[in-house]
């Protein structure tokens, strides 16, 4: 019978605790306090794993990856951070100063992170999606029976590495929005000064020397 008694206390939080949130596979509970710090807490033995250093404003906003290898921590200065839920080692960090941070979560695939957040400036609230880090936001999935030779091309490059600005002037014409026009787009020979304006990566570019 549930008898609504508690349980276990934690302990360790120096300020008023706004959020929390317990692992899928049930070992890690994860809490953001207004004491600039979230803590990840062992749930087999009790006791607090980490201490994540926010170093920002109160962490209002906690989640797990649905694999719970990893968590990420949002605070009212706009600052998602994504940690390493074993070494509480720090993995990505971006920065969204505009907005009040009020949730966030993961996407099944942990590329994304869906924030649910308020304006500064005004009353407005909405939803935001950003990269999480952990691996690559991939293009729009086609159907496979309305692939391009070229698409079915670039699809296998893909899985095989990043792409390079050369990959870029090859697949051009996925690559970029279809209302970019013909004139903004670069030519086979453009340099690579000239080709980082005019073209929007839909995919992590690798670092070329």
């Amino acid at each position: 019978m549930v008898s609504g008694k508690i349980v276990r206390t934690f302990d360790g939080h120096t300020d008023m605790v706004n959020a929390m949130a317990i692992s899928a596979n049930s070992l890690y509970l994860i809490s953001g306090s207004n004491d600039r710090t979230a803590r990840i807490w062992d749930l087999k033995n009790w006791k607090p794993l980490h201490v994540l250093q926010a170093d920002s404003w109160k962490v209002t906003a906690v989640a797990f990856t649905d694999d719970s290898k990893y968590c990420a921590t949002g605070s009212n200065d706009g600052i998602v951070k994504v940690w390493d839920v074993l070494t509480g080692k720090l993995i990505h960090t971006r920065s969204l100063p505009e907005l009040y941070i009020r949730d966030i979560a993961f996407t099944k695939d942990n590329a994304s992170i869906l924030i649910g957040a308020k304006l500064k400036e005004g009353d407005q609230f909405g939803g935001r999606l950003i990269e999480s880090g952990l691996q690559p936001m991939k293009p729009k999935e086609l159907p496979a029976e309305t692939k391009t030779k070229m698409q079915i091309s670039l699809d296998s490059l893909m899985e095989i590495r990043p792409l390079t600005r050369q990959d870029s002037i090859k697949f051009k014409s996925i690559l970029n929005p279809q209302n970019t026009p013909k004139s903004a787009l670069p030519k086979s020979n453009a340099t690579d000064k000239a080709l980082e304006k005019p073209v929007i990566y839909k995919t992590p570019m690798k670092s070329e020397k």
